[in-house]
């Protein structure tokens, strides 16, 4: 499969109906991903990640999705693990700012020590669809629309991780 094949069937998947396990390579087949995805949340964004790895989630329909979920419904989650704040908080990751503005709507945890150095990274939405990069040190990774099985193991793990992580106390302040 060419790299517009995937790109196309990356911009048509419908969330929950579009069954595909796609083997993205590169970081614009990964941006691309997770903003369809999150474009088409209805309940729930998680997303683990090492640093918020700017190329994906540092870009403004991103966010703007993110945005959307989380003042939509009170019953809406936006969950974020964080595995290491430094870089984001250095760049000023705009979806820091964005949590700062919406604490009550996103919320945002640092991992337990044992989850420190995970190395796969992902982002589950309304546990049907998913992106899993098997490394957050490369572009290379898989996702579908309609994995309820697999999204839902994900969420098994996630849930697991923040149930033992704590609010991420460093992201409070502005650090300048």
């Amino acid at each position: 499969m060419t790299n517009s094949d995937i790109q196309l069937l990356l911009k048509e998947a419908v969330l929950g109906k579009s069954s595909n396990k796609l083997h993205l390579h590169g970081v614009d087949e990964c941006k691309l991903a997770s903003v369809n995805l999150a474009n088409q949340a209805k309940r729930s964004i998680y997303i683990f990640s090492y640093d918020l790895d700017s190329m994906i989630y540092n870009q403004s329909d991103f966010l703007e999705a993110l945005k959307n979920l989380a003042i939509r419904s009170e019953h809406s989650q936006v969950k974020v693990i964080l595995q290491n704040n430094e870089k984001a908080q250095r760049d000023g990751h705009r979806l820091i700012h964005l949590w700062r503005r919406l604490t009550s709507k996103i919320e945002i945890r640092r991992p337990p020590l044992d989850y420190k150095d995970h190395i796969e990274n992902f982002l589950i939405v309304d546990e049907t669809g998913y992106l899993l990069r098997k490394s957050y040190l490369a572009y290379e990774a898989e996702a579908d629309f309609n994995a309820r099985l697999e999204a839902n193991k994900l969420s098994i793990l996630f849930n697991e991780i923040w149930e033992q992580s704590e609010p991420d106390s460093d992201l409070r302040s502005l650090h300048i």
